[in-house]
């Protein structure tokens, strides 16, 4: 059996990826094939266990397990089980990620490279430990969740907006190196979007962002969780960044 990967997919917009997958998967939509969801969580025990009971009374079978970006060693616990118990990888979503939001003269050394771990060096990791599964399932794709902000950088978020670019940059490297295996390798890059964490925001953070924006208001998770869909499907879009902004205007 194949597994669709869904790192971080426990609330906000990996939920809605993970719910959207799970009712493709519910329809037998055959391009997805013989599929079982795998979605990691890296600590918030609660939430992983939530999910779980929702897929169970979907009637949805999941592995939902922990792991954290910024430990090799999780990483490769996590990439021995799938590897243990899954023939192929058939999509690999990597949604999980850091945030920081802040000066970059006032984050720690030890913040900083705790950020690149888990939202570049960690999630690079990951992939390519799991690209000789991806190589398998033919064909295969690879979606990173990165941010408008690693697109058209922002004040106060530069060390996020530097990992959110760094995936931008890799999501075409490895594009041209996967292509003969038929590896569709793509990114999302969300605006704003109506999550736990933007909530946690101050306004003055995204309001100047929204009003220079076509759409002028936030997106929702389940606007992402289309747009990451329809990349699992082979066709013509590879190596390439889609800005999921409302129309940002710069």
């Amino acid at each position: 059996m194949n597994a669709i990967i869904v790192t971080g997919g426990t609330r906000g917009i990996g939920r809605a990826i993970v719910d959207s997958i799970a009712d493709r998967l519910l329809a037998k939509e055959p391009d997805l094939g013989e599929a079982q969801l795998v979605v990691t969580y890296r600590s918030e025990t609660a939430h992983a266990q939530s999910l779980g009971t929702a897929l169970r009374a979907k009637g949805v079978v999941a592995d939902v397990l922990a792991m954290d970006l910024a430990s090799a060693e999780s990483i490769d616990a996590f990439v021995g089980h799938v590897r243990e118990n899954y023939g192929a990888v058939r999509a690999l979503i990597n949604n999980a990620g850091a945030t920081y939001d802040g000066s970059f003269l006032s984050i720690s050394d030890e913040g900083m490279d705790k950020l690149i771990e888990s939202n570049l060096s960690g999630t690079i990791r990951l992939t390519e430990r799991l690209l000789p599964l991806l190589k398998v399932a033919n064909p295969a794709a690879v979606v990173f969740i990165a941010s408008a902000a690693g697109v058209y950088g922002k004040a106060g978020q530069v060390p996020y907006a530097t990992t959110k670019g760094g995936l931008i940059g890799y999501t075409q490297l490895l594009a041209r190196r996967c292509v003969r295996q038929n590896v569709f390798v793509n990114a999302v890059a969300p605006g704003f979007i109506a999550t736990d964490m933007v909530a946690k925001l101050d306004p003055i953070m995204y309001e100047p962002t929204l009003h220079n924006a076509s759409l002028q208001k936030m997106g929702a998770p389940e606007d992402i969780a289309h747009v990451v869909n329809g990349l699992l499907k082979p066709g013509y879009v590879q190596a390439t960044t889609i800005k999921v902004d409302g129309g940002h205007l710069r």
